[in-house]
């Protein structure tokens, strides 16, 4: 069973079943808050990430899921013809 936050609980209105399917799904979901903050994972995007929930919850997505990218390089030119 995926943990949740202390403070997480599901809406009164949720579904028991729907719940139990999207915490074994064999897809990995996340639950994130408005401003990108994970709040809930399930077993097969930790899985996936290799990373335990502690690692994750209340992490950015972006910074779980997004490899960074060095930042581009200034060659002094418009990049036309380069490759």
């Amino acid at each position: 069973m995926v943990e949740k936050p202390p403070d997480w609980a599901p809406p009164p209105e949720a579904n028991q079943e729907l719940i139990e399917f999207l915490e074994h799904a064999p897809v990995g979901l996340c639950w994130v808050d408005p401003d990108g903050r994970m709040l809930c994972i399930n077993r097969t995007a930790l899985e996936l990430l290799g990373g335990s929930e502690q690692e994750c919850l209340g992490r950015p997505i972006a910074e779980l899921f997004i490899e960074p990218r060095p930042p581009p390089t200034s060659s002094g030119g418009s990049g036309a013809g380069r490759r």
